[in-house]
């Protein structure tokens, strides 16, 4: 238990998070030293390698910047300049777009993106051969920062998950994150159709069950790029994104449009994260008194209890996709969190078995915090 200090700030979520996966032992950040592979494959016509960028950058610049190498595509998926700097300056009186995708064209290869993609980038076009972004948000932020989120697409079809965000405030780029997956080189026309694609879903999800209600809501030919999803380096695929509903809900199912196999499959209802929210307090002899919000449950009329159920999903969500852990034991253990009054307060602690928080103490970096005492404990 530990006294927490009022003073601070809502929106560090991600700050919080950080400071406490120094306790788990994760590299959250990895610097200009890291030895990200050559993303390119030394193709005629490759941009810089992702190091050869990022070295590049600093020495026009001046600035020191922090960057993380992706272990599944080998180049940098994260980049930033130290706070109160940028990496390149920009001019404010362009578009966030125009910005963001300046930027790429000039400084894509430490994302993967080759010369010539980068060349299509600063003409506002897709490469012959290769991939294009198109810009799918612009967001300002309360802060004035601006987010311009760019999705993945080769010869005109949507890259499954890869997605880029440039940042930036008036003076200039202030970082870049996300996935692009790199070097994609294969063939868009299907063996497999598009009705044949879905009966091999339907047949899947129907194995073994009782029930053969399910029906096939959206089929949509894609490239999976494996080496993204699963970090194991499999080739990128042609495959139909099938949706199937069923009576126990309904999930995303990959067919390899060549070869009609199943590459994967996604469930798109909740399976894993297990939340309770009580107040005034937790009585572990009596789990259904004084609920006040279990999970799939609607909003509830308190906000305080609906912020400790979706910050508390924002850092398992966080756990579980940046480093694979299922709720803070590994093995979807519920997560239990309390809203009280009591002689502990003001504090916020976990204390073995839920996380507790005074009136107040229900904001994001603080929820995010208390739940990290729990992965570190485990």
């Amino acid at each position: 238990m530990h006294l927490f200090n009022t003073a601070i700030s809502r929106p560090r979520f991600l700050a919080a998070i950080a400071f406490c996966a120094v306790g788990l032992g994760l590299t959250v950040l990895s610097f200009a030293g890291a030895q990200p592979r050559p993303a390119n494959g030394g193709k005629e016509g490759a941009a810089l390698t992702p190091q050869q960028s990022l070295e590049q950058l600093q020495q026009s610049s001046g600035n020191a910047l922090s960057a993380q190498v992706s272990g599944k595509t080998g180049a940098y998926s994260f980049v930033r300049a130290a706070a109160g700097s940028v990496i390149v300056s920009a001019d404010k009186a362009a578009s966030a777009k125009s910005r963001a995708l300046s930027f790429l064209s000039n400084h894509g290869g430490l994302i993967g993106m080759t010369g010539a993609e980068q060349t299509a980038v600063s003409k506002g076009g897709a490469p012959a051969e290769g991939s294009e972004l198109r810009m799918v948000k612009d967001q300002k932020d309360a802060l004035g920062f601006s987010h311009v989120r760019l999705n993945q697409y080769y010869k005109g079809l949507s890259v499954f998950g890869a997605q880029v965000v440039v940042h930036m405030n008036d003076a200039g780029i202030t970082a870049v994150n996300g996935d692009f997956a790199p070097g994609l080189a294969l063939s868009t026309v299907p063996a497999v159709t598009k009705d044949g694609a879905g009966e091999i879903a339907l047949a899947t999800v129907r194995k073994g069950a009782s029930d053969m209600t399910a029906s096939v809501n959206k089929t949509e030919l894609a490239v999976y790029p494996q080496g993204i999803l699963e970090a194991n380096g499999a080739a990128s695929r042609l495959a139909y994104s099938v949706e199937v509903a069923g009576p126990k809900g309904s999930e995303q199912v990959w067919i390899d449009a060549q070869s009609g196999a199943v590459l994967v499959r996604i469930p798109l209802h909740k399976t894993a994260i297990n939340r309770t929210i009580y107040s005034p307090n937790y009585d572990p002899a009596n789990p259904d008194l004084f609920v006040q919000r279990r999970e799939g449950d609607p909003p509830h009329p308190a906000p305080f209890v609906n912020n400790l159920y979706d910050f508390a999903g924002h850092t398992y969500n966080l756990y579980s996709s940046g480093f694979g852990f299922a709720s803070y034991d590994g093995f979807d253990k519920a997560m239990i969190s309390v809203y009280l009054i009591n002689q502990n307060c003001p504090n916020a602690y976990w204390n073995g078995q839920s996380t507790n928080y005074c009136p107040a103490f229900d904001a994001d970096d603080i929820v995010s915090h208390e739940w990290s005492h729990a992965y570190t404990e485990y």
